[in-house]
């Protein structure tokens, strides 16, 4: 292992880290999904009150367009919260990462970046990796540069 091949590692962790933040603090999906609730229950407490208070073929007409706009929203809350359920996955598996990680440099002493590229599930981590490292050599030619 070559040196300073500690700190690029930590450094490389501390950009996945900071990727499982971002993901976590800009998470507008679950707000939506919420509001969508919301409409849903309010709706659903209309369409009967609506119905009753004024009867006849054109609230019927209504009341039935608004059980159709309700179940097409419902469709998208699930298909909403699948796509949230992979988002978490993803961010629970970039955190696994991280810290199994911290644990094996802790328990070893070493580990190198390509030890910690090994525990990658996808395209993202690598593309963090590839930039983390980038950043990282860049910023050693710097400080040998000044010194």
């Amino acid at each position: 292992m070559e040196p300073g091949d500690d700190a690029l590692v930590l450094a490389i962790l501390a950009a996945q880290a900071a990727g499982v933040r971002d993901r976590i603090e800009n998470n507008e999906t679950i707000d939506l999904m919420w509001r969508t609730t919301d409409v849903l229950a309010r709706l659903a407490g209309l369409v009967p009150e609506l119905s009753r208070r004024n009867p006849g073929a054109d609230m019927e007409r209504q009341c039935a367009a608004a059980i159709v706009n309700m179940t097409d929203i419902s469709k998208s809350l699930d298909d909403m919260a699948f796509v949230q359920a992979q988002r978490q996955d993803f961010t629970r598996q970039m955190a696994d990462c991280v810290a199994t990680a911290i644990i094996r440099l802790a328990a070893r002493g070493q580990f190198s970046a390509e030890d910690l590229a090994k525990l990658y599930v996808c395209a993202e981590q690598r593309d963090i990796h590839e930039t983390a490292t980038a950043a990282f050599h860049q910023a050693t030619a710097r400080e040998n540069s000044l010194t």
